[in-house]
């Protein structure tokens, strides 16, 4: 049996499904109000099983603290959630856990992780899909090894297998999307990524505390270079991580700052997806090194991008497709250089980007980071079937 996550893609979770012929297995991860209070004597007794000596003042901090600031559910209320998943635990024990990566990082479901970790006690092998796009490319993001070393397979959106555990098959993410071509005499989606308030990982390529100041300072001259007939077909499409009432939906006022500086800027509603809004798009304007970049390309959008890699670091097997991105004129480092392409190519897009040299650097990046097989599911599939067969 292959337990498949209820998070996972609708159409992903039904071709695997008729391709092995799962039984429809019902599980209950609906959770409940825990009314747990806070117990010194559990964590008294749990601190003094902590043997090791502390090296340095992280590590006395670490041994002090770590105790103290676990959540009420992890101790005190963990009994209460085993206790909820005695049905779920009963019904069966999966031979595979298929999941998207996020979800390792993730503790949205309490009950959902207890049952997973319970199965993989047991003998369950856990397989991932890649699920956003900070793996491979940046020096260092600090989640990458850590879902890496729990999976017993990781299957990432290129196209190629990098090891017996690290498996390409496909930007399986966009694999259900409707196919679009942009519009020549379309719009410009300007990209923007919201500042995180605080950050809890590492990551060389995305801007940390101050540096999302300087981010949209960047931005503001890439529009100042535009003169107004390129201006006016700007989008501004800041993602979208929070509800429009979360106080860090907006953390450092992008919006704010871009509205005071351009009154007649238009900004996005969202009522429609990236993919929806490529018919009445010319070009999209990627800022960030994330997944909107692999989407772009995958898709063959026209797609500038606009991130200064001499400041953000990139991994070593990145760093030569990126290079090849910016001989190409994808990419640009300065926003005045960015503005400047987009300038020279506003006439004559298609031409420009369906020339050979910007093609070759996009394909080269896709099949690396980001592929799109003709026949998605056929590639999927198989690259899956070799895997629960070995």
């Amino acid at each position: 049996f292959i337990f498949i996550s209820p998070y996972v893609n609708t159409k992903t979770n039904f071709i695997i499904r008729k391709k092995y012929r799962q039984p429809n297995i019902k599980f209950d991860f609906k959770e409940k109000d825990l009314d747990l209070s806070y117990s010194a004597s559990l964590r008294k007794q749990l601190f003094s099983n902590l043997k090791f000596e502390p090296l340095n003042p992280f590590e006395n901090f670490l041994k002090r603290k770590i105790i103290e600031i676990l959540p009420l559910s992890y101790l005190e209320g963990y009994h209460e959630i085993v206790k909820a998943n005695i049905k779920n635990r009963n019904k069966i024990n999966p031979k595979v856990l298929l999941l998207y990566s996020d979800e390792l990082l993730s503790n949205k479901n309490l009950k959902f992780s207890e049952w997973l970790s319970y199965n993989r006690s047991k003998g369950s092998k856990l397989f991932c899909i890649q699920s956003g796009g900070s793996y491979f490319t940046p020096a260092v993001y600090s989640p990458d090894p850590f879902v890496r070393k729990i999976c017993d397979v990781f299957f990432h959106f290129g196209r190629e297998d990098v090891n017996d555990k690290t498996t390409g098959v496909g930007f399986e993410r966009i694999f259900h999307h409707k196919k679009e071509k942009p519009n020549p005499e379309g719009n410009i989606i300007l990209a923007l990524y919201p500042g995180f308030a605080y950050s809890y990982f590492q990551c060389t390529t995305k801007p940390m505390q101050d540096d999302w100041n300087d981010y949209i300072e960047d931005k503001i001259n890439f529009l100042n270079y535009l003169p107004n007939k390129i201006k006016e077909k700007v989008l501004v499409r800041l993602k979208k991580r929070h509800h429009e009432a979360d106080p860090d939906r907006d953390y450092f006022n992008f919006e704010e700052r871009l509205r005071q500086k351009f009154p007649n800027i238009r900004f996005d509603d969202y009522k429609k997806t990236l993919n929806d809004l490529i018919p009445e798009t010319r070009f999209i304007v990627v800022t960030h090194n994330a997944t909107t970049l692999l989407e772009t390309l995958a898709k063959n959008v026209p797609t500038l991008m606009l991130m200064d890699f001499d400041k953000y670091i990139l991994s070593e097997e990145a760093s030569n497709l990126y290079l090849k991105l910016l001989n190409a004129g994808i990419l640009h480092y300065r926003a005045k250089s960015a503005s400047q392409k987009l300038i020279q190519i506003w006439n004559n897009s298609e031409e420009w980007w369906n020339s050979q040299q910007v093609q070759n650097a996009r394909h080269e990046f896709c099949d690396k980071f980001a592929y799109l097989p003709k026949n998605y599911e056929n590639f999927f599939l198989e690259k899956i079937s070799n895997k629960l067969n070995s």
